[in-house]
């Protein structure tokens, strides 16, 4: 598509965010056919702007004296305000010197200085950025990523943030070196070690082509993915709700050429999808330019943030819709450059702006927050914060967080981690140390952060039989099973997953289970050289004798008798010896155990990928038969995702809120939908708990039947990605429907078996004398816990 030189110069304003008459003639038109009725605006939207302390003056002692700062690479990750300046040691900005990430924290009173010296990042080399382009950012969990050449011009990626420091990753590819970018702008760009490289420039040749260029994690050019050339693209987004990356700006359509000026009289706002031509959103309510702002608040929602206010849209519904309108004096604050945009996790918006250069001295700069101004309105002027105790504070739990506090006008949910570098038993014991003494965290991650089972038996743990007894008949049975302790209820369960043995159809046919002695005599008929991929002695011993607590030769627990010093258990014991797995890796496991070195693939079915990866590995012959039982019932275990109430929880009403909403047909069936569909990236880890969701949960698998096939790794392992047929998800539904609920219990005795199973591996003690220990420590166990 040729374009005139004029429109060049038009767009170079709009990229760095000049002020002229033409650009601001540009941005009154649309302002103009924008205006909406005061009735449609949302009163309820609150902006709170806190003005910033200079950066610049916060750089004393930084400088070198007859040195300067150049550059300007803003970020803003949560509520963290990051800067990064270069430092020359000259007023030539070729004398590299160094770089400062300059950090502003809330209450956003002093800013901290990193200094990152040429040398710090490749010891004994000297690096710098890229001269010619712009070529940092922030990603969105502060990590600074630098486009670097080092002394001998190779090109590499630098990334350095505060807990790990430098690291740098060596590019090969052509196209990432500084020459490629000489006559190109990649003024936009996002980099992960997972994702890969995403570029967007804008080309200097008379055509002015906007272009991207997309790079896979091992920097080899993708393939098959539109340049996009007919639209006019401002921004790269990566939307980690839903691990998709997106394109956003306008339809070249919607821009009219009059003069030396771009315009866009109808207005004009679209967001492409990599890889897709057709845009998945357009809107012709507002527009987009390269000053504008995207964020995303979920997997198909989020806000656009342009020169009339603040918009929300949802790609799902195609909508759009003003939540907020932008008066002269906020426009004036707001008009310099537009430096980024967050959101917190109780849904408040974030926007980082630099005050208009013709106002306000040069680098003032503006930190607003948008939010609700109902929730002001109350006595209370803030949420009530309920402290959910979590070992880590993942991705997956801040998406609950937020999901809960956006849709909560009373209760604030607050995520506490284990302190960096923190041993995680150390931080269990703290927060039981806490709980004994009347206090701790208002929710506490079951198994996690607390052990379920002690935590109930010590009192720490509240009893919620009674809250939410009505929930029962809703949810899987197993599931609600794995939240009690003595009959009685004291986590709930929200999600759920399936440990389980898989094998070849030709190994047991249509069995659904099998017993101990049956999955040992076909071990012994089959050629395999080892039972389960990776799993030791001790670890065959414990699945296969005392997983399910049904073998009551070993191990009676409705009597509290332990027989494991049993000839039963010296047999299991010498065939767990004779075929554990030593030698398999993580990367070569799956393709043993497709080639029939191993018998059993030991399956933690977790997500949809998991059971591909169970189907490549059998060639779509697999059969989940489950652990040995005795008792003829299923040999799968289902685990509980659980959430429990601490005794001295501050607020019940608002914990049990959160529970009632992690319960919720809403969210079970968003849980369905998240874990059916998407990427690897956005799905959550788990299955739906209420029964309706977990079918809704089969009948998305059939939906996905059309989808296209893919090739997906597992180490060495090489399978082709495809649909789950009817029949697999049939067997799958069984699979869940069936499955007994994981024993805490029988867990414990896992650590007691490794112990003492080395005594005997390395000959020290007899098989004899090794049962006879494990005999008695395990019926001391029963004893203290029956």
């Amino acid at each position: 598509m040729k374009k005139r030189w004029g429109l060049v110069l038009a767009v170079i304003c709009l990229l760095l965010g000049a002020c002229s008459a033409k650009t601001d003639n540009l941005e009154n038109q649309a302002e103009q056919k924008e205006e909406i009725p005061e009735s449609k605006t949302h009163k309820e939207w609150q902006l709170n702007q806190i003005e910033l302390p200079d950066a610049d003056k916060a750089l004393d002692g930084i400088i070198p004296e007859n040195g300067k700062s150049y550059g300007g690479k803003w970020g803003l990750s949560g509520e963290k305000i990051y800067r990064l300046i270069h430092i020359s040691s000259s007023p030539d900005e070729l004398t590299y010197a160094g770089s400062c990430v300059q950090i502003l924290n809330p209450p956003y009173t002093s800013w901290e200085n990193h200094y990152i010296a040429p040398e710090d990042w490749l010891e004994g080399k000297s690096c710098r950025p890229w001269i010619f382009t712009w070529s940092e950012y922030f990603s969105e969990d502060g990590v600074l990523h630098v486009l670097l050449q080092e002394q001998e011009s190779v090109s590499c990626i630098g990334r350095w943030s505060v807990e790990e420091g430098c690291s740098v990753t060596e590019l090969e590819s052509e196209q990432l070196q500084e020459e490629y970018f000489y006559d190109k702008v990649p003024d936009v760009w996002i980099t992960d070690e997972e994702i890969g490289n995403y570029f967007l420039y804008r080309q200097w040749v008379p055509e002015m082509e906007y272009r991207s260029l997309w790079m896979d994690k091992d920097n080899r050019e993708k393939t098959g993915v539109s340049q996009l050339s007919e639209g006019y693209v401002w921004q790269i987004t990566y939307n980690p709700y839903s691990g998709e990356t997106y394109l956003c700006g306008l339809l070249a359509e919607d821009v009219v050429i009059e003069g030396d000026s771009a315009i866009f009289p109808a207005g004009g706002f679209a967001i492409w999808k990599e890889g897709e031509d057709q845009p998945v959103f357009t809107s012709q309510d507002t527009y987009m330019t390269a000053n504008n702002k995207i964020v995303f608040i979920s997997e198909a929602e989020g806000y656009l943030w342009n020169f009339g206010g603040i918009w929300k849209f949802s790609i799902k519904e195609q909508s759009i819709e003003k939540i907020f309108s932008v008066d002269m004096d906020v426009l004036e604050k707001m008009g310099g450059a537009w430096r980024g945009a967050s959101v917190r996790n109780d849904g408040s918006f974030l926007m980082l702006s630099e005050g208009m250069y013709d106002v306000y001295e040069t680098g003032t700069c503006f930190l607003w927050e948008l939010s609700e101004d109902i929730l002001q309105e109350r006595e209370e002027t803030e949420k009530k914060e309920l402290v959910l105790a979590v070992t880590f504070a993942s991705a997956a739990y801040e998406q609950m967080a937020r999901d809960f506090n956006m849709q909560s006008n009373d209760y604030r949910i607050v995520l506490r981690a284990a302190e960096k570098g923190e041993d995680l038993d150390d931080y269990r014991t703290r927060i039981q140390a806490e709980m004994a003494a009347g206090g701790g965290p208002d929710l506490l991650a079951a198994d996690e952060s607390v052990n379920l089972e002690a935590g109930a038996r010590k009192g720490y743990l509240l009893d919620i039989t009674e809250f939410f007894a009505e929930y029962e008949n809703a949810l899987l049975p197993s599931a609600w099973k794995t939240g009690q302790v003595d009959e009685k209820l004291y986590a709930i369960p929200y999600a759920c997953s399936i440990n389980t043995l898989v094998v070849s159809r030709d190994v047991v046919g249509d069995k659904k289970n099998w017993t101990l002695q049956e999955a040992m005599e076909n071990m012994e008929q089959s050629k395999a050289v080892f039972f389960a991929g990776r799993e030791d002695e001790a670890g065959l011993f414990y699945y296969l004798g005392l997983s399910t607590e049904s073998n009551k030769k070993l191990v009676d627990w409705e009597s509290g008798v332990s027989s494991l010093n049993s000839a039963e258990a010296e047999a299991l014991l010498q065939f767990a010896v004779k075929y554990a797995d030593h030698d398999s890796t993580p990367d070569n496991v799956a393709q043993r155990i497709s080639d029939r070195e191993g018998l059993a693939w030991l399956q933690y079915l977790y997500n949809v990928d998991a059971i591909k990866l169970a189907m490549a590995v059998f060639q779509n012959d697999e059969v989940y038969i489950g652990f040995p039982v005795q008792d003829g019932g299923s040999g799968h275990l289902m685990y509980g995702k659980l959430i429990a109430v601490n005794q001295a929880c501050r607020d019940l009403e608002g914990a049990r809120a959160f529970l009632e909403f992690l319960l919720s047909e809403e969210y079970q069936m968003q849980f369905a939908e998240k874990a059916a569909s998407g990427s690897a990236l956005s799905r959550p880890n788990g299955f739906p708990v209420q029964k309706e969701a977990l079918e809704q949960f089969f009948n998305n698998l059939r939906e996905e039947k059309d989808e296209p096939e893919g090739i997906s790794a597992f180490g060495d392992f090489k399978y082709q990605d495809i649909p789950i047929s009817d029949e697999q998800i049939d067997r799958l539904r069984e699979v869940f429907l069936t499955a007994r609920p994981a024993s805490p219990r029988t867990g414990n005795l896992m650590p007691v078996i490794a112990e003492e199973m080395d005594d005997y591996i390395s000959g020290n003690k007899s098989a004899g004398q090794v049962l006879d220990i494990i005999q008695n420590r395990v019926q001391l166990y029963l004893n203290e816990i029956l």
